[in-house]
């Protein structure tokens, strides 16, 4: 049985507390009162130190998506947005706030339910979504990668980010060496089951509905180690041009 870390399990301790208050109609923990351009609301604050929180609800009132996020910390970002989405929704910024809060993690969000994940997008409005990302690459049916590694819990075969590079889905899988079995899978989605691209962080990233995936495989294992020793000679050479440049 996967047995969560305290931060963590206290973390689902508090989540599990405030869907029972919710579900009851008991007013929601940590839930301040906020002065928006477009009227008061109740914002969901559980997260954010006492002493930011009129920075969060000064950033909010701004639309600073950033500034908002950043005073919970990255980690908790996601739980942040998906606790006032209609705050965020009704100042505009809601797409910006899921994307920005899904990049900022330190790792990945293996933590949070892929129905969890997948609530929060489905919130969103699609073209706004898309809107704020990169344009999505031509096609009706793209071929994704995605890096895995460990056990349980933690492999998450049917997360909601995969990339169309095989050689960094490669990375994903190895960078932590401690993490055993790692994989690249290989499938194929609809282009209308997919929330949005990012090339952002040249990852290539295709955040997607996990359950519309189909023809989904692993990649042979010689291949995940041929694909990661490209990927980091490449790195290599771009790094070595870029300080050959600046001197």
């Amino acid at each position: 049985m996967l047995r969560l870390p305290d931060s963590e399990a206290a973390r689902a301790a508090e989540m599990r507390e405030f869907i029972a208050n919710q579900r009851a109609g008991l007013a929601a923990p940590a839930c301040v009162s906020v002065t928006l351009p477009t009227g008061e609301a109740r914002v969901w604050m559980q997260p954010i130190p006492v002493t930011l929180r009129d920075n969060a609800a000064r950033a909010l009132a701004e639309r600073n998506v950033i500034g908002f996020l950043i005073t919970a910390g990255n980690e908790r970002s996601v739980e942040l947005v998906y606790y006032n989405r209609e705050p965020l929704a009704v100042l505009s910024i809601l797409e910006d706030a899921v994307r920005e809060a899904l990049a900022a993690t330190r790792t990945n969000n293996c933590q949070w339910p892929s129905s969890w994940l997948l609530e929060l997008l489905d919130s969103c409005d699609r073209e706004k979504l898309r809107g704020a990302g990169d344009p999505l690459p031509t096609g009706e049916v793209l071929r994704v990668y995605r890096g895995i590694a460990g056990d349980g819990a933690l492999r998450r075969p049917r997360g909601i980010s995969w990339t169309l590079d095989r050689e960094r889905a490669a990375w994903f899988a190895t960078r932590i060496p401690s993490l055993p079995q790692p994989a690249v899978l290989e499938a194929k989605i609809a282009r209308e089951h997919v929330y949005y691209y990012t090339d952002g962080r040249k990852e290539s990233e295709v955040v997607l509905n996990p359950r519309r995936l189909r023809e989904v495989r692993m990649r042979p294992r010689l291949e995940l180690a041929e694909a990661q020793a490209r990927f980091n000679r490449n790195a290599a050479t771009v790094v070595t041009s870029k300080g050959e440049g600046e001197a």
